[in-house]
């Protein structure tokens, strides 16, 4: 940009609102400056005028956030034009997802919790403080909104007598009045700010290369590798993790190997069931949309990984893979972080790993007998799976923090540990990967 002599600002999270600020407006009002680099930050609620092109150096997984953020330009009546450049393998993956959910006329679906036990303690706390107290027909009115339809009884009696016990709430005769404690949040600084919001930012791990932050990562990266080194592409680059701390939520990396095959390819996004079986069904038959032009260049890439990342006809499928067994899906994050919970959970076995397209089991794992336990698994009850989840992860307690962090939520302190559970395996839990399990096959060498 400099050789062209053109001004291109930066505009993303850590640049202070003030500046920000600055930015949107010389880009709306002045002629000079005809571009900026940015992350999400511009991609919803700011209003910097006409945009001839939005440009995407890195493809995130989601068609909604494709279509946001690429419907920045073309208002007004003139068309969109969208640039995309393809630099490593998991920004060609969510091209195809997005081409074929495009090709479909879909985006991913919302879905609302309605056992949501975090936001219901959160929402005790700031009626009992705005309204000087609650009574039994308030609480009742507060049962029937959406996030807590299916919240019982007795969930919403253990809930209360820990926000009680933490004094964030008390009793007064037949009414609730907010707690001693509950100043300390809703008070002044990052607390309150927390607590207003909901939803704070800053669940991400901030990437640090050399004492500079060079980006940021979903939490679930973690939880990406049962081994002990954990690596990741970042920017189209491969990073080793050597520290993470997980207060400051940094992850302290270096370079990586390049033939070492990352063990996470996402960047600060989960991927959801539905783009992820989108990127299966285009891996095995691409559709181009209308209105989709693709360079000689990325054609003959695209055609390249495809003839070479064939998926399994099957919907679940085994293989051998050295000294681990790939337990391929394509049922996104979520859905995959929760198969390999119930695995550990079932089986005890420790060195299980996922991502958006797999399950990895390692150390030596048979395959026959892995197998017939997903067979098993398919065939349990919903309660007898949620017990045995429940014992798991209340048995480990830092998995059970690590697992609520994937929600982007800080909620955890307004509910107990045993309703913590419930609501983590209510996130997580996907019946029709359950029964998808029940004709899950062994892929052996010789079929593929």
């Amino acid at each position: 940009a400099r050789a062209l002599g053109i001004e291109v600002p930066v505009h993303h999270s850590s640049v202070s609102k003030t500046l920000r600020v600055e930015i949107e407006e010389e880009f709306k009002q002045d002629n000079k400056l005809r571009a900026i680099v940015a992350t999400s930050t511009l991609e919803m609620g700011i209003d910097i005028g006409d945009i001839d092109r939005v440009i995407f150096l890195e493809i995130p997984p989601s068609t909604a956030s494709f279509l946001q953020r690429a419907g920045r330009a073309g208002r007004k009546g003139n068309k969109s034009s969208i640039s995309v450049f393809v630099e490593d393998p998991q920004s060609l993956y969510n091209l195809l997802g997005i081409l074929g959910m495009l090709s479909e006329g879909s985006v991913e679906p919302l879905l609302p919790s309605d056992h949501h036990l975090p936001l219901l303690g959160h929402q005790l706390i700031g009626l009992a403080r705005t309204r000087g107290f609650l009574s039994a027909v308030d609480l009742a009115i507060l049962k029937e909104a959406f996030p807590f339809k299916k919240v019982e009884t007795e969930e919403f009696e253990i809930l209360v007598n820990h926000l009680v016990k933490e004094a964030f709430l008390a009793r007064r005769d037949l009414s609730i009045i907010s707690g001693a404690a509950t100043a300390e949040i809703v008070g002044s600084g990052k607390e309150k700010m927390d607590f207003v919001v909901l939803f704070p930012g800053g669940f991400e791990y901030s990437v640090q290369l050399n004492g500079h932050e060079i980006g940021k990562i979903h939490p679930a990266v973690l939880s990406s590798s049962s081994d002990d080194e954990v690596s990741f592409l970042l920017g189209g680059r491969s990073y080793l993790v050597k520290e993470v701390n997980s207060g400051r939520k940094t992850v302290n990396v270096i370079p990586g190997s390049s033939g070492k095959t990352p063990s996470w390819f996402g960047g600060a996004s989960l991927m959801t069931k539905k783009f992820a079986r989108s990127i299966r069904s285009s891996l095995n038959d691409l559709k181009i949309p209308d209105g989709v032009f693709l360079s000689s260049d990325a054609s003959h890439m695209i055609l390249d990984f495809l003839n070479n990342h064939q998926a399994s006809s099957a919907l679940i499928s085994l293989s051998k893979l050295k000294k681990s067994i790939v337990i391929e899906t394509f049922a996104g994050d979520m859905s995959n972080i929760f198969l390999s919970l119930c695995i550990k959970a079932v089986s005890g076995l420790k060195a299980v790993s996922a991502n958006w397209h797999s399950v990895v089991v390692r150390n030596g794992a048979d395959t026959d007998e892995l197998h017939e336990m997903l067979s098993l698994i398919s065939n349990m009850e919903r309660g007898e799976i949620s017990g045995l989840l429940s014992t798991y992860l209340l048995g480990t307690p830092k998995e059970l923090r690590k697992q609520y962090d994937l929600f982007g939520e800080k909620l955890d302190k307004f509910v107990p540990d045993e309703l913590l559970v419930k609501y983590v395996i209510h996130r997580l839990y996907d019946s029709s990967l359950l029964e998808e399990l029940s004709e899950a096959i062994i892929v052996y060498p010789s079929d593929t």
